[in-house]
């Protein structure tokens, strides 16, 4: 049940119910490491690291601890101890794609972009379906003056990944960054068509899509992205009210 409240990022419930199991089973690993990993996900470091080294106390086989102990210090902003925990998570697992490209995004954090290349590489080496790698090399080389490596990047890997609509919406902000709008759109388009609950990449493309006064097409994105958000969308409810009010449809504009 707690695992269920975790995937379902309920991590407070999730809390209680671990803590419960604590207490039947003081001895177990388990309880700690996960109370450990929803602290860091509730943005809790030191109920975190608390937890992670009796995780690791009780258990010194399993690395999951430190997996938590490298994002807790990350969120203390203590990135040369994360960075110890990530070693640490690879003199266990070498091939531990996660943490590879974990330790990429921190070099690249304190301006060692050499380094965090590499790392980004062999992390894609290792896994070449980890998407946040792929996205966090592309992101590196944009904005280190690379921008059309970074976009060949993402494109030779559209055929090859399984989740091919990441690419197209990271390839989307990246022409729209270029204030290429067209193809911006084509991108947002793409990634939506592979998989519609992207809402978050639909708003992006309605919101150019208004730009490029495409007004009828800017509406039904937005009124998808509302039926999904609802009333968390207020900024969703203006830019509709706009897009109506700009085709001249004063009585949907009022609605």
């Amino acid at each position: 049940m707690a695992v269920l409240k975790i995937r379902t990022h309920k991590f407070k419930e999730a809390i209680q119910l671990l803590e419960e199991a604590k207490s039947i089973s003081p001895s177990w690993a388990m309880p700690y490491n996960n109370i450990s990993f929803a602290n860091t996900k509730l943005e809790n470091p030191d109920k975190a690291i608390s937890e992670a080294l009796k995780a690791h106390e009780l258990n010194d086989k399993i690395d999951a601890p430190y997996h938590n102990l490298s994002r807790a210090y990350l969120l203390k902003k203590d990135v040369e101890k994360s960075l110890e925990y990530d070693k640490l998570i690879l003199e266990k697992d070498p091939n531990d794609c996660f943490a590879i490209n974990n330790m990429g995004y921190k070099y690249a954090g304190i301006e060692k972009y050499d380094e965090a290349e590499k790392l980004y590489n062999k992390a894609l080496d290792c896994n070449y379906n980890l998407m946040i790698a792929h996205i966090n090399r592309s992101m590196l080389k944009f904005y280190n003056n690379r921008a059309e490596e970074a976009i060949s990047d993402l494109k030779d890997a559209i055929g090859k990944v399984d989740e091919p609509d990441q690419i197209y919406d990271q390839l989307g902000y990246f022409y729209e960054e270029q204030k290429e709008n067209s193809k911006a759109i084509e991108s947002y388009k793409e990634a939506v068509k592979i998989n519609p609950n992207n809402i978050n990449c639909r708003y992006y493309m309605a919101s150019l899509l208004i730009k490029e006064k495409q007004f009828d097409e800017a509406i039904i994105e937005l009124q998808l992205y509302i039926d999904k958000k609802g009333l968390k969308s207020p900024r969703a409810y203006f830019d509709i009210a706009c897009a109506y009010a700009n085709k001249n449809d004063l009585v949907s504009f009022k609605e």
